[in-house]
């Protein structure tokens, strides 16, 4: 109830301020309003995790949804399509310019989200076309000439880039690594600004565990320490494009609770690039290393640290990136093309010794046995106005291993097979 008063008073205060003179609508800093639309419309020929945005698949040749192989008459999960119609991701903010300070700095900030807030519910399918409202970044920044420092919630300092694809996720969990996060961030400027060092403090967002009343802990926060980041790259121009060059890492623990209190640790090593060979070519893509990178992190297919046989906490090393050529614009500027492919990896051989997984028991859940999640995709976007309403076609194949999934082990009563779907997806967009 408390969310619904809040949702109806935002919409009635964008009502009457449309209906105001524009005289009467004041600020004491100059905004800016900007976003998109976008509207996808997805066909996927096997079952998934949601169809709205695609993350990893169930095994093939399980039936009815994610329960264990049966002989009954269902579905195999890699049998079962499915098509849905979502607006969700269209997204708005403010850019807001504040008053100057010192020597040419300027203070800044920025508002943004989307209506991805909501999620699916037993016995309702009111999350599709209600959405509610889901903060993206909300951030306050301090520019001078040869730094900047910024407090907020926005992007990670690590493995900054994307892959241009119309999945909502962008390859979270398949292999682009970080997300948004609140943090504290420090970026200096070198060699007429195209040289950038960034420093951030993040809030650490580890496993939320439940040790009883007044000790229910995330175990990130339970560290008392924030995450640490680092990032040294380039960023110019070349062939009229963006030309970024980067390196990035960081460090963090988590503090488990319970017993003895242990802690794990989550570190990742990080290199970024977009290369404009020629004004129509370009090479975009990320790889990592590192461990104990699930969640916010998004590796690790959902699995962070581990417990080996004797009861030793660790960390679980994962590898993963994607790559990326990116063709045009031709036509005027109204075609583009892209085509990549992406992975994350975690280790094999210490997923195999492992008793349990992320504070889980041995009644570990499907996704747990996943040892490698990757993907395909290949998309043409047809621009009906340049920068501003654009027409695209995705095909993304998924393709999530199950190299544990053996009779036996993680609840399987069969072989499980690697889950597989190929998702088409039609957008509609149109910036403001």
């Amino acid at each position: 109830m408390k969310k619904t008063v809040i949702a109806l008073a935002f919409v009635l205060a964008i009502i009457l301020s449309g209906a105001a003179k524009a005289g009467d609508v004041t600020s004491s800093v100059d905004v800016t309003f900007y976003g998109y639309v976008k509207v996808d419309s997805i066909y996927e020929d096997a079952k998934s995790l949601q169809l709205d945005y695609l993350v990893w698949v169930p095994p093939n040749n399980l039936r009815d949804g994610y329960s264990p192989t049966s002989g009954g008459d269902y579905v195999k999960n890699g049998d079962d399509p499915a098509f849905g119609i979502t607006a969700r991701q269209s997204r708005f903010g403010f850019k807001l310019k504040g008053p100057t300070f010192g020597s040419g700095g300027q203070v800044l900030g920025k508002f943004e989200g989307d209506f991805y807030g909501s999620t699916y519910a037993a016995g309702t399918d009111s999350w599709e076309n209600k959405g509610n409202f889901a903060l993206r970044i909300a951030e306050v920044e301090l520019k001078a000439k040869s730094w900047d420092l910024l407090a907020g919630n926005d992007w990670m300092v690590v493995s900054p880039l994307a892959p241009h694809s119309s999945n909502y996720t962008y390859a979270a969990e398949l292999g682009n690594l970080a997300y948004r996060m609140p943090q504290i961030r420090l970026t200096t400027y070198f060699l007429d600004n195209k040289l950038q060092v960034q420093m951030a403090a993040n809030n650490k967002i580890g496993d939320y565990t439940g040790f009883g009343t007044f000790k229910d802990i995330d175990t990130g926060r339970n560290s008392a320490v924030p995450d640490g980041e680092l990032l040294i790259g380039w960023d110019s121009k070349l062939n009229d494009k963006p030309f970024k060059l980067g390196i990035s890492g960081h460090y963090g623990r988590e503090v488990l609770g319970g017993e003895h209190n242990p802690s794990v640790s989550s570190y990742s090593a990080n290199l970024h690039f977009m290369l404009p060979l020629t004004k129509w070519l370009s090479l975009n893509g990320e790889y990592y290393q590192g461990a104990n990178l699930d969640g916010y992190y998004t590796g690790g297919q959902g699995k962070g640290w581990y417990v080996d046989n004797d009861g030793h906490y660790k960390p679980l090393q994962d590898t993963g990136g994607w790559g990326e050529i990116e063709l045009g614009p031709f036509a005027d500027g109204k075609i583009v093309l892209y085509g990549g492919y992406t992975w994350d990896d975690a280790d094999d051989g210490e997923l195999k010794k492992a008793a349990s997984l992320n504070n889980t028991t041995t009644t570990n859940p499907v996704w747990q046995s996943v040892t490698r999640n990757q993907s395909y995709y290949a998309s043409v976007h047809y621009w009906v106005v340049p920068k501003s309403t654009d027409i695209s076609l995705e095909w993304m194949q998924v393709d999530t291993k199950y190299g544990l999934a053996h009779p036996g082990n993680y609840g399987a009563t069969a072989h499980w097979d690697d889950g597989i779907a190929d998702r088409y997806t039609l957008s509609f967009w149109l910036f403001f």
